[in-house]
């Protein structure tokens, strides 16, 4: 079986992920697939045919699930899908800071990332679970009990505790800041115009140097930070999408 943590960039997929496959080992119930690149995944039918077909559960984190993806999921049945979202102006001011992105960049990202939201919002519910990025860094515990129940993964209330702490948004920061590349903007430019892949997290979390921001991402950051300018412009592109998904609670 699979289950695909497919949320918006920087929203908090990182940290449903890390939840998802934590709480599938503590229950012996599965475990997480080594990252991959979605244009990878686009290619391994056999591979997620395979993965979908056993009985234990796979997790794996990706943004865009890609179309052989997406077929599975429409004629198999055994793909779940954890996604979670964020208030728009947030994520550009996130992927600003994080990434140097470009307001057009950034622009481009979040179509991609609506794109896979309007398709994973016309599954079946019990198909995915959707959760607000403001529940993640609020109450960890509570998104940490939804992802179990959801994911068939019963868990005390003593492990759910546990793996909160483990995945808190104090540990993320501390932990993402170990280690910092030199020219870590510059070198992300150089190969994604080379079309080289290039990769910083770490193999455990898949925290990224300074992955968690020096605001700790905190809500409303983006209104607050970008300019009347930049507000317009994605408000223009966006429009009442900006504070989430109309149809999802």
């Amino acid at each position: 079986m699979l289950l695909i943590c497919c949320g918006m960039p920087r929203s908090g997929s990182t940290l449903q992920f890390n939840i998802a496959w934590k709480t599938a080992r503590a229950a012996r119930t599965g475990d997480r697939v080594a990252w991959r690149s979605s244009d990878d995944w686009a290619h391994s039918d056999a591979e997620l045919a395979r993965l979908e077909a056993a009985p234990e559960l796979h997790v794996i984190k990706m943004h865009f699930p890609p179309d052989n993806l997406r077929r599975l999921a429409e004629t198999g049945g055994r793909v779940r899908f954890l996604y979670v979202h964020r208030d728009l102006l947030d994520v550009v001011y996130s992927m600003k800071t994080k990434f140097d992105f470009s307001i057009s960049r950034a622009l481009d990202r979040v179509g991609q990332a609506l794109d896979a939201e309007d398709w994973l919002l016309s599954r079946p519910s019990e198909h995915v679970l959707v959760q607000d990025y403001t529940l993640l860094l609020n109450d960890l515990p509570e998104a940490v009990r939804q992802i179990a129940t959801f994911s068939d993964a019963p868990l005390s209330e003593t492990t759910v505790e546990e793996i909160s702490r483990s995945l808190s948004i104090d540990s993320a920061y501390e932990k993402s800041r170990r280690k910092t590349p030199k020219f870590e903007h510059l070198r992300r430019k150089i190969n994604r115009a080379m079309g080289r892949k290039i990769a910083f997290a770490d193999d455990e979390l898949m925290l990224h140097p300074n992955h968690v921001s020096e605001h700790r991402g905190q809500v409303g950051i983006g209104r607050a930070k970008l300019s009347p300018a930049e507000i317009t412009t994605i408000e223009n592109a966006f429009g009442t999408r900006i504070s989430g998904p109309r149809h999802v609670g």
